[in-house]
């Protein structure tokens, strides 16, 4: 048995206060109801996951708030039937953790569709924020997803960063080195996938699509240059001013994100301020 991505919705804001994550996520959830209303299908569990709490909101769970949102608005998707609802605060890798542990409960027979939100909140005077809820569903075929691999670098986090309060409440990571936070990123994420590689034998170039999810793009940029990575679809779940500077690359043109199943052998790629890195194989059906 495997896990599929079925489908994926994604709503952006305008960039104003008023669309923040929680109107982006209830907008794309709105979408997705609908899809789940056309097909039949009730979600047995959902996920947010994510590095970003509206207004500092602890209670209720977002999966909670979510699910209650979506029997409200969509009340034949949840009909009649409980589901497992949890937060996963994993950071910018929150996502891929997400899809293992819902693979984890499919092949142990405990659930056959799950919803999964995720988000990057990065609200300033530039970007905006948005939500993306995908659908997995079991599987008995040979596609899916196959291959999970996390590895975290504390070292760094307690070598090169702190953690400070802004004076509107936030938390700020700041870095207490030469090397910046994205260089951090992008060799730290190089050795995971030098180690990945190592351990499991696969050939990188092999892989038609990357999705780099959380992501900046100079971070991108200096791991596709490092693996040589030129003949591969891309897609990158950020803003659309990141697209736009990576779009630049000599020898790179960024897909639409929700387009990235059109694609035979998926690598997802995510790294975090952990410093957390994870990738995650998915073969699609086609």
């Amino acid at each position: 048995m495997g896990t599929e991505i079925t489908s994926v919705v994604s709503f952006t804001g305008n960039g104003s206060k008023e669309e923040g994550y929680i109107f982006c996520a209830q907008k794309a959830l709105d979408k997705m109801g609908q899809y789940l209303n056309k097909i039949s299908i009730r979600p047995d569990m959902l996920i947010s996951t994510g590095v970003y709490r509206e207004n500092h909101m602890v209670e209720p769970a977002l999966s909670a708030f979510f699910l209650d949102y979506l029997e409200q608005n969509t009340p034949s998707a949840t009909e009649k039937q409980s589901v497992i609802t949890f937060d996963l605060t994993k950071g910018a890798c929150g996502l891929i953790q997400a899809f293992q542990l819902v693979d984890g409960f499919i092949n142990a027979n405990k659930v056959k569709y799950a919803l999964v939100i995720g988000n990057i909140s990065m609200h300033n005077k530039k970007d905006t924020d948005e939500a993306t809820v995908f659908l997995l569903t079991a599987t008995l075929n040979d596609s899916g997803f196959t291959i999970f691999y996390l590895k975290t670098y504390p070292e760094f986090m307690n070598k090169y960063s702190t953690w400070g309060y802004l004076n509107d409440g936030q938390v700020k990571l700041k870095i207490n080195a030469e090397k910046d936070f994205d260089e951090l990123c992008a060799y730290c994420l190089c050795q995971t996938l030098n180690e990945w590689v190592e351990k499991q034998d696969i050939l990188l170039l092999n892989f038609d699509a990357l999705v780099f999810i959380n992501v900046q793009s100079n971070v991108v940029c200096e791991v596709l240059q490092s693996f040589n990575w030129r003949d591969v679809r891309l897609f990158i779940k950020r803003d659309e001013e990141d697209l736009m500077l990576l779009s630049k690359d000599q020898f790179h043109n960024p897909m639409r994100f929700d387009d990235f199943l059109n694609s035979d052998s998926i690598l997802f790629i995510s790294v975090g301020a952990g410093i957390c890195t994870s990738l995650a194989v998915y073969q699609s059906k086609k």
